[in-house]
């Protein structure tokens, strides 16, 4: 099993090695650092196939983790598994479901679906369509703010609306458009949504 201490080390890694894409290592990037290790072709070679947990050709920072693991029992002498521990695959679903990306939990979607798992599908897409709504609404809220730096109030006041339209217990949303009313003196709404705020918070 991977340790939260040993996770949390292997994104502080993560977080520092140059990327394309902010949220992954495509191939030729993590190829680059996992050869570091100075281990052979062919231990790099499986490591890279059992790091690849959904097989999409890049390693997310869970699957990142699961490589160190991976290397670092490698240099300790310990030979690589066949297939990765249950425990492994639990974890890396699990922190997937917490932290995932809406690309990651429908690719787990369409695994389940594939293999005739229709609960464990329907279960991911709903992780991602709400995830992907939680993404849409604080887009809107940081418009907001942009607009309301602006002076466009009325505009900022729309655009928290239309943020709680995705996600209806968004805290910072009604903190937003209760700043905006207050501004424009709407003493009432802005009590209402500061209510709110704490309610959700």
């Amino acid at each position: 099993t991977i340790s939260s201490p040993y996770r949390n080390y292997c994104g502080n890694i993560f977080d520092t090695i140059p990327k394309s894409q902010p949220y992954y290592l495509d191939g030729n990037e993590a190829r680059d650092y996992l050869a570091r290790s100075g281990l052979p072709f062919d231990d790099l070679a499986k490591i890279w196939q059992l790091s690849d947990i959904d097989l999409d050709g890049k390693l997310s920072q869970d699957e990142f983790c699961v490589s160190l693991f991976l290397i670092h029992a490698r240099l300790a002498n310990r030979p690589l598994p066949v297939t990765l521990p249950d425990s492994i695959i639990k974890s890396y679903k699990k922190q997937l479901m917490l932290e995932g990306h809406v690309e990651d939990l429908k690719q787990f979607g369409d695994d389940c679906f594939q293999s005739g798992d229709y609960n464990g599908a329907e279960k991911y897409y709903d992780l991602a369509i709400q995830k992907s709504l939680i993404q849409v609404a604080s887009c809107y809220r940081h418009k907001a703010s942009v607009n309301y730096a602006q002076n466009k109030v009325d505009e900022a006041i729309n655009d928290c609306t239309t943020a709680l339209t995705y996600e209806v217990k968004y805290a910072k949303a009604y903190l937003q458009r209760s700043i905006c009313h207050l501004h424009l003196g709407n003493f009432k709404d802005a009590q209402e949504d500061i209510n709110k705020a704490q309610e959700f918070d």
